[in-house]
């Protein structure tokens, strides 16, 4: 049976499958269902989905870590899915038959259109995902400023580049951009390229040739790798972006330090929660003449059920999952996981955009053509590397042509397996993908132990300085290196005696002063035993420790790279183990 297959159980409602819309009782026993967290906050969704369903629970687990989207995908390959599945991007298709409970035949697929249901049906007419909502950015601009200013919103690349100097002017930079991690550049960049010549019928025809293999990013990105010098020439793209936490830059640009914000997160279009303050809009990604300018489309989660659900003994948790499913599919789910009407929108057929919305002529350009999606599915091979090399060339530390060169070699290596940097002949628990992260600080900063804290929920927080995904079985790669680590930044060296470390390690990582502490892992050199009164060097990573901790162990940082220290130890090792 093909793909129609689900436009037929459409038809016939669904019979037979349970779907209560009803409240029903509270049940103390219940079993919770798990959710991945993946950068999401669901507190709204959790209190929405109560008054609907105040008997079902909700149990979240954590991850803050440096690749959500790959985690997702290594987490669905591994059979080692939370109840309720979400995912950033579309799946292997033969994977989400494997791992996810098909939802073809479910009624709430009536309230999503056509075009949507047709990209996530597979060639079977099977559907194991639903969307929640989508987003339209581009580069997000305070309005209120422009119009102190008196300044035009640009709508070409020289008319942005013109108010570079008239914001210094005014003593404030033009733009803040989310550098911070390698897939910020690499998707600011390939969309410069999208608004030159990519979202062309000939810029379609050598993208699918370059993800195929056949073609080269050094031999046809030229032109976008020069309008990208410019705005790192230009100060568009800071060095400042790229070794600050995103939250800082963000800051800046929310105290009127800079005019424009570039993300591929939504933003609120007002300064403040209750519609007072400083109003913002949306601009595309801008071309030479502005007859090409495009904006970014992304769906921010897709939901599926786990089939371990399908099992004996988890009925109750299946009933529940049905019903999470159908409320994410009502106006209420929609808003509740984010679709305000403004950057985030629903992709229900009922919940249309209302003319007043912020981004209202910018859903009317996406529909007229002049939308590209998140740059992620086909370029998985070479996100982190190019990504990673351009962070080097805005430092000022490599060059364009070093970029399209590690697009190129990135491409080469994952097609002919030199990518690899290790493999792990098994998976690794938390704790044991903790302290191999440990014995890699150890070793590289050269000292007697380490402390790696773990990534968890704990009293609504999550850390995302610990380690936050386990190490499965299978080759570790440009792609998939950073699924394990959160935070960047360099090694820090903590003096203290051995009572002292002990006493820190036992109580674990506190973020903050009245919350829950984070276990961490110790690691000592030689698996030797832990002498109170001996002094001892402790490697710790970046933000994996309090200012107390820092002050009592007369923290210093080195000038070794976290995530490097990790790569050179995994590479050094070639085979991973528990033991590693």
């Amino acid at each position: 049976m093909k793909r129609w297959k689900w436009r037929l159980a459409l038809l016939a409602a669904a019979a037979g499958v349970l779907l209560s819309a009803g409240c029903g009782k509270q049940q103390a026993e219940r079993e919770p269902l798990t959710i991945l967290t993946g950068g999401w906050d669901y507190t709204d969704f959790q209190e929405a989905l109560h008054k609907v369903h105040p008997e079902i629970r909700l149990e979240f687990v954590s991850y803050r870590g440096a690749n959500t989207t790959e985690t997702m995908k290594q987490m669905l390959a591994n059979g080692d899915m939370t109840d309720l599945f979400s995912i950033t991007v579309l799946p292997d298709e033969a994977l989400a038959r494997e791992q996810l409970v098909d939802l073809s035949a479910q009624s709430f697929l009536n309230r999503y259109p056509i075009s949507q249901l047709e990209r996530l049906a597979d060639e079977d007419g099977g559907m194991y995902l639903i969307p929640g909502p989508q987003t339209i950015t581009g580069m997000v601009y305070n309005q209120t400023l422009f119009e102190k200013y008196g300044w035009s919103a640009p709508e070409t690349i020289d008319e942005l580049l013109a108010l570079v100097p008239k914001a210094r002017e005014k003593g404030i930079d033009l733009m803040e951009s989310e550098l911070y991690y390698p897939g910020g550049g690499f998707c600011y960049f390939i969309n410069t390229g999208e608004a030159l010549w990519l979202n062309t019928p000939e810029g379609h025809l050598w993208k699918e040739a370059f993800q195929s293999g056949q073609a080269s990013a050094a031999d046809s990105l030229q032109q976008t790798a020069e309008q990208f010098q410019k705005f790192i020439d230009a100060g568009l793209m800071k060095r400042e972006n790229v070794t600050r936490n995103v939250k800082s830059c963000y800051d800046d640009f929310r105290s009127r330090k800079s005019a424009i914000w570039l993300d591929t997160a939504p933003i609120d279009f007002w300064q403040h929660e209750d519609g007072t303050g400083d109003r913002y809009g949306l601009l595309p990604y801008l071309s030479v003449d502005g007859g090409n300018n495009v904006y970014m489309t992304n769906v921010l989660r897709y939901y599926g059920i786990s089939r371990r659900l399908e099992e004996p003994g988890n009925e109750q948790k299946l009933e529940d999952a049905w019903k999470v499913l159908d409320f994410i599919a009502t106006p209420d789910g929609q808003a509740a996981l984010g679709a305000d009407g403004s950057s985030k929108i629903s992709t229900l057929i009922e919940d249309e955009l209302a003319e007043d919305s912020p981004i209202y002529e910018a859903k009317k350009r996406v529909d007229e053509g002049y939308g590209i999606p998140l740059p992620y599915a086909g370029w998985e091979d070479v996100v982190s590397v190019a990504g990673s090399e351009i962070q080097r060339w805005i430092l000022g530390e490599s060059t364009a042509g070093q970029v399209l060169e590690s697009m190129d070699r990135a491409k080469q290596a994952a097609a002919s397996g030199d990518n690899r940097y290790a493999r792990a002949v098994k998976s690794l628990t938390l704790e044991e993908t903790a302290e191999l992260v440990a014995a890699s600080m150890m070793e590289a900063a050269d000292t007697d132990a380490a402390l790696m804290s773990l990534g968890g929920y704990r009293d609504g927080k999550e850390n995302p300085a610990g380690v936050n995904a386990r190490l499965y079985a299978g080759d570790i790669t440009d792609l998939n290196y950073t699924t394990v680590l959160g935070v960047r930044g360099r090694i820090t060296v903590l003096t203290l005696t051995g009572r002292e470390l002990k006493e820190l390690a036992e109580q674990g990582l506190i973020l903050q002063e009245d919350g829950a502490a984070f276990p961490y892992v110790l690691k000592l050199r030689d698996e030797g035993e832990l002498l109170e009164e001996q002094t001892y060097r402790v490697a710790v990573n970046p933000e994996g420790f309090s200012a107390r901790t820092a002050e009592a162990g007369s923290a210093r940082e080195t000038e070794i790279d976290f995530f490097a220290a990790y790569v050179d130890y995994i590479r050094a090792a070639g085979s991973i183990t528990p033991e590693t």
